[in-house]
């Protein structure tokens, strides 16, 4: 029953990694994981590195050489929706790669050929989990939850532009680089998945001054979510 838990950066790790006291330590192809205890629960935590490939090749590795039973990513994004601010958290129900265009192929833009798909959804459950676990760990002044689509892809958005377009193409909340690809291994396996991410930025250039500081305090947001959702999990 190990709970596979991952983020791209180190300081999206950090506050779980600070709660797990002497756990092992294992190192497989480019990944160091992370063996020990959270809530009672046993865990593999692992930093998987920025982007699609990263992402996926470490969620097989958790699976196949761990155990894992369930996967949870943690970490940062930036917001697409207006109206969300950082220190917001979107949990995901749904998760697109907004980067994929096989369009000349007739597929739709974000359209996986297949085995795909346009959307992969995350799993109910474990959702519902998260969702629990958020509302009683957020603050009005740590931030407010929102549940929906999230948008995947191999770029860093900055521009207003970008912003804008994926908004009105994918109907996206927020924007990041790992967390389809890590469900749609997930999917591929039938293990449960669940991405949680709290807002750093508005996707548009609009961050704080001392963005690496304020990375740390955002990302505490969704750890903490992690944290809780453990109790919830059955021992």
């Amino acid at each position: 029953m190990t709970v596979g838990i991952m983020g791209a950066l180190d300081v999206e790790i950090a506050a779980l990694l600070e709660q797990m006291p002497g756990a092992h330590q294992e190192r497989h192809s480019a990944f160091t994981y992370h063996q020990g205890k959270l809530k009672g629960r046993p865990v593999a935590l692992v930093r998987s590195g920025v982007g699609k490939v990263a992402a996926a090749a470490c969620a097989q590795s958790l699976m196949d050489v761990f155990g894992a039973t369930r996967v949870v990513f943690t970490g940062l994004a930036g917001a697409l929706d207006e109206r969300l601010r950082v220190g917001d958290v979107v949990i995901a129900t749904e998760l697109v790669q907004h980067d994929v265009d096989v369009t000349a192929f007739g597929y739709a833009p974000g359209e996986v050929p297949c085995p795909g798909g346009l959307v992969v959804p995350t799993d109910p459950a474990l959702t519902a989990m998260a969702r629990q676990a958020a509302l009683q760990t957020l603050t009005i002044d740590s931030g407010r939850l929102r549940e929906g689509r999230i948008l995947t892809g191999d770029q860093f958005v900055v521009s207003r532009e970008k912003v804008f377009r994926l908004r009105e193409e994918f109907q996206g909340l927020a924007v990041e680089m790992e967390g389809a690809a890590v469900a749609q291994v997930c999917a591929w396996r039938g293990v449960p998945c669940a991405v949680i991410r709290a807002i750093s930025d508005t996707a548009d250039g609009q961050a704080p001054v001392d963005f690496r500081q304020f990375q740390a305090e955002v990302a505490r947001i969704s750890a903490g979510i992690v944290l809780e959702m453990l109790k919830l999990l059955p021992l």
